[in-house]
């Protein structure tokens, strides 16, 4: 209920400080665009900003959560391929292995995790 009080104070705020401004102006349609001008701002404010700033993060999240798995499988290809062709020219099963232990070792700990947390 605060966050209502606090808006309709504002916008009572902003319609006097439109009206206000206006005083001078003898024409009514440029006060009733001034003061409309002023109420779509604040409500704006707080509606559609907070929206676009949610969706914003939200689209972002998505991103990360889909892109970010195709980089690291991309980076580890990449790697494996580097030093299957410039590094260890005959011994293509060096880097094999060597990537397969790194994997075994981090499912080991991730398992292990989970069964400690009881998941």
């Amino acid at each position: 209920m605060k966050l209502f009080s606090k808006i309709s104070k504002n916008i009572t705020d902003e319609v006097l400080t439109a009206s206000k401004n206006t005083e001078n102006d003898t024409d009514i349609s440029s006060k009733i665009t001034a003061i409309t001008d002023s109420v779509t701002k604040l409500i704006k404010k707080y509606t559609l900003i907070p929206i676009e700033k949610v969706v914003s993060g939200f689209a972002a999240l998505m991103i990360a959560i889909f892109v970010g798995p195709a980089l690291g499988a991309l980076g580890i290809i990449a790697v494996v391929r580097v030093f299957n062709n410039y590094v260890l020219n005959r011994y293509v099963w060096i880097s094999e292995a060597t990537v397969g232990v790194i994997f075994f070792i981090i499912g080991t700990v991730l398992i292990k995790l989970a069964k400690r947390s009881g998941t």
